[in-house]
C-alpha cells in the first residue's frame, strides 16, 4: 500500500476527529451524561439490596459471587425460569414478562416502599452489579440538544433486546407503540410529570436499565406515582418502557417544590437615615416570594417599585441608631411573623446591605438535614478552619465602632454573666448573623427565635454577641451552611 495514502487516511482519521470534538464541545453533547457520573458511598452501617429483573438470562454465572456482597438481594424471575444458586440472602418473586426491567424495579419501590434499605442498585440479569449509587448532580450546563432529542425521542420500530438471550422470547412478542407522537407528548399527558424536571436533570439521566439509588432519592416521589408509573407497563414490547427508562432519574433527582420567603428591611428615623436605607433586588424563582419591612414610606415605594410585598410597621417612639436597630430585630429574629408563615418550608433573612446569590441558595435547601432549625454563615475572619471563635473577638471588633461603644457597659454585663452559668466566651461555632435561613416546619425554631430575642433584649444591639452563646445552647439545632452570597462581618 502506498505510505504517502496511509498518512493522508491518518491525517483525514485526525481532522474528523477534531471537527468531531469541537461539534460536541460546541454543542455540550459530551459524554458526561454516559461516563462522568459521581456515586454516593455507603458507610458501614448503611443497609445495600441488589434488584435483578430477571428473564433468559445466564445469571447463574455470576449470582452468588455477589450476592455476599449484598445484604439482600431480590430477583424478578419474569420468565418462569429456574434458577439454581447457595446464598441464602436471596429471594426470587415470579413476575409477568411486561415493561422490560422497569416493571421489575418499579414493583420493588412500590412493595418495599415503606422498608427500603439505605441503598439499592437495579440491574439486569446479564449485567453484573457494581455497587456504585448514582449521585444527584446540580447540572448547571444548559444541555439543549440532547434535552431536545429527548423531548422528541420516540421508537416507532421494533426494538430487538440487547441481550440475544432474551431476544429468544422478547422479540417474538408484538411491539406495542404508545398513542404519543414523542416523549413531550406523553409527559404533556402525565399529572404527575413535568418537563422542567428532565431538562434540569440531563446530566443524572442513566441509560440502560443498571443505575444505583438511594432511599431519600425514591423517598422523594410518593408511592402513589411510582404506582402511576407502573399502570403505563401492560406488555412485553412496548414504546413506553423506552420512556420510562428515560424518566427515572428525573424522578430520583428531582428537586422538591420547596416554599421559600426572603424577608429584608430598612427601620429609620422619619427626617433622615442611619446606615443604608438601599433596597435589595428582587430574589426571582418559583415558589418565592419576597417582603421587605420598613417604617418609611419612601423605602416601601421604592421596594414597590422593585416587586417587593412590602409591610409596613410604625417608626419607633426612640429613633436614634440603637432604637431603630432594635426595632428592626422583631422581622430579623421573626421574620415569619411578616409572611403568611404557613406557606412556607423556609423563611429566610438577610441584611439590606447585599443581594442573595439564589443559585447557591437552593442547594442547601434541597440538601437541608431536617433535624436541624437555623442556620447562618461563620464568622468570615472571627472565627477559625473549624468555624469556631469567640465573644471576646466579637467585643472587641464591635468596639471600634461608636453606635456598639455606646452599650459597651451592657455588652460586658452580658457576657459576664454567661460565663457565670458555665457557657464559653470562646472555642466555639461562631456565626454572623446577617444571613440567616429559618426551617420553618421545624418545632424548635421558634424556641431559639425566643430565646434569641430575650438574649438581645439582655446584651443590647449586637446580636452576633447574643447569638454565640444561644448556638451554645442549641447545637445540634443550630449549624453552618456555605454560599449564597457575603453579607460581611
Amino acid at each position: 500500500m502506498n505510505i504517502s495514502f496511509i498518512i493522508k487516511l491518518l491525517l483525514l482519521v485526525i481532522i474528523v476527529g477534531i471537527l468531531v470534538y469541537i461539534f460536541l464541545y460546541k454543542y455540550n453533547l459530551g459524554f458526561r451524561n454516559y461516563i462522568s457520573m459521581e456515586y454516593m458511598i455507603p458507610d458501614k452501617n448503611n443497609t445495600q439490596e441488589l434488584v435483578i429483573a430477571e428473564c433468559n438470562e445466564n445469571l447463574e454465572k455470576w449470582l452468588d459471587k455477589y450476592a455476599p456482597k449484598f445484604d439482600f438481594v431480590t430477583i424478578y424471575n419474569k420468565c418462569d425460569k429456574v434458577l439454581k444458586y447457595k446464598s441464602p440472602n436471596i429471594k426470587v418473586i415470579n413476575t409477568p414478562n411486561i415493561g422490560s426491567c422497569d416493571y421489575a424495579y418499579l414493583s420493588y419501590i412500590i412493595d418495599r416502599y415503606d422498608s427500603l434499605p439505605d441503598f439499592i442498585e437495579f440491574t439486569k440479569g446479564w449485567k453484573e452489579p457494581t455497587q456504585k449509587y448514582h449521585s444527584c448532580n446540580l447540572c448547571t450546563d444548559k444541555q439543549e440538544v440532547l434535552y431536545d432529542e429527548l423531548m422528541n425521542f420516540s421508537l416507532k420500530t421494533p426494538y430487538s433486546f440487547a441481550n440475544p438471550d432474551n431476544g429468544i422470547i422478547g422479540n417474538k412478542s408484538k411491539w406495542h407503540l404508545t398513542k404519543y407522537k414523542n416523549m413531550r407528548e406523553w409527559i404533556k399527558d402525565k399529572e404527575f410529570l413535568n418537563q422542567d424536571m428532565y431538562e434540569s436533570n440531563m446530566c443524572n439521566i442513566v441509560y440502560g436499565g443498571h443505575f444505583g439509588a438511594s432511599k431519600e432519592q425514591i423517598l422523594k416521589t410518593p408511592k402513589k406515582i411510582w404506582e402511576l408509573l407502573r399502570s403505563e407497563q401492560k406488555y412485553t414490547r412496548e414504546e413506553v418502557d423506552h420512556f420510562i427508562e428515560r424518566t427515572w432519574r428525573p424522578l430520583l433527582c428531582k428537586i422538591p417544590s420547596i416554599k421559600i420567603a426572603f424577608v429584608s428591611g430598612y427601620v429609620g428615623p422619619e427626617n433622615e437615615s442611619y446606615a443604608t436605607n438601599r433596597v435589595p433586588n428582587l430574589i426571582k424563582g418559583d415558589n418565592i416570594d419576597c417582603y421587605f419591612i420598613t417604617n418609611l414610606q419612601l423605602v416601601a415605594e421604592n421596594a414597590k417599585e422593585k416587586g417587593w410585598i412590602v409591610k409596613i410597621i410604625p417608626t419607633p417612639k426612640d429613633q436614634s441608631y440603637n432604637g431603630c436597630n432594635l426595632a428592626c430585630k422583631l422581622p430579623k429574629v421573626f421574620p415569619q411573623k411578616f409572611a403568611n408563615h404557613k406557606k412556607y418550608d423556609f423563611i429566610i433573612w438577610f441584611d439590606n446591605k447585599f443581594d442573595p446569590k439564589i443559585n447557591e441558595v437552593i442547594p442547601v435547601l434541597n440538601n437541608w438535614d431536617q433535624n436541624k432549625c437555623v442556620a447562618m454563615h461563620r464568622h468570615p475572619f472571627l472565627s477559625d478552619k473549624n468555624g469556631n471563635g469567640g465573644a471576646d473577638k466579637e467585643l472587641k471588633e464591635s468596639l471600634k465602632a461608636e453606635r456598639y461603644r455606646l452599650q459597651r457597659e451592657l455588652y460586658e454585663k452580658y457576657i459576664n454573666e454567661e460565663v457565670d452559668k458555665g457557657f464559653s466566651i470562646n472555642g466555639e461555632k461562631h456565626y454572623t448573623c446577617c444571613f440567616i435561613i429559618y426551617n420553618n416546619k421545624h418545632p424548635n425554631t421558634l424556641k431559639i427565635q425566643n430565646t434569641w430575642m430575650n438574649h438581645i433584649n439582655r446584651c443590647g444591639i449586637q446580636d452576633q454577641i447574643s447569638m454565640y452563646f444561644v448556638a451554645q445552647r442549641f447545637k445540634k439545632e443550630i449549624y453552618e451552611f456555605v454560599g449564597g452570597g457575603r453579607c460581611g462581618g
